[in-house]
């Protein structure tokens, strides 16, 4: 199954300590892969009780409904890295093909990278208010959802 990751917070969101904004086009960028029938995965280092109020705040923002995934205990939050390589290395066990991956964290690159994900289907969001994207590994270092990449 052609699939497409994104981290939340950080990624979807303007910032990682924001849960209420949504970075411009975010929803309309993650709709157009749903569109051309990609499985959407949302993979947070969110605990898990907030897994109700993600997925009403994911809809209300007008993105396509994907596989949530999201922290269990308090070491995922911890270590979100060793957490996402989980989950990826868990979904790749079930055929999930990943066609490109989004993320906003030095963490989110590791689990990527952990997964065999090429370093040009990485892609990284600068969070905002910063002036470089986090350090890792990954083909580009992006403002937002915007320009040719996205139209």
């Amino acid at each position: 199954m052609k699939s497409v990751i994104f981290d939340i917070d950080g990624t979807l969101t303007p910032r990682p300590d924001e849960f209420l904004e949504v970075r411009p086009n975010a929803a309309n960028f993650v709709r157009k892969y749903a569109n051309d029938e990609y499985m959407i995965i949302y993979l947070s280092a969110r605990f898990d009780w907030f897994e109700g109020l993600t997925k009403l705040w994911l809809k209300e923002k007008g993105f396509p409904e994907g596989l949530l995934s999201l922290a269990d205990t308090i070491d995922d939050v911890v270590y979100p890295d060793i957490f996402k390589t989980r989950c990826l290395k868990s979904l790749q066990q079930c055929n999930f093909k990943f066609i490109a991956a989004y993320g906003d964290s030095t963490t989110d690159f590791i689990a990527y990278t952990n997964v065999g994900i090429p370093k040009a289907q990485i892609f990284a969001l600068k969070r905002e208010g910063d002036l470089e994207c986090q350090p890792g590994v990954y083909s580009e270092c992006m403002n937002g959802f915007t320009g040719p990449l996205f139209e």
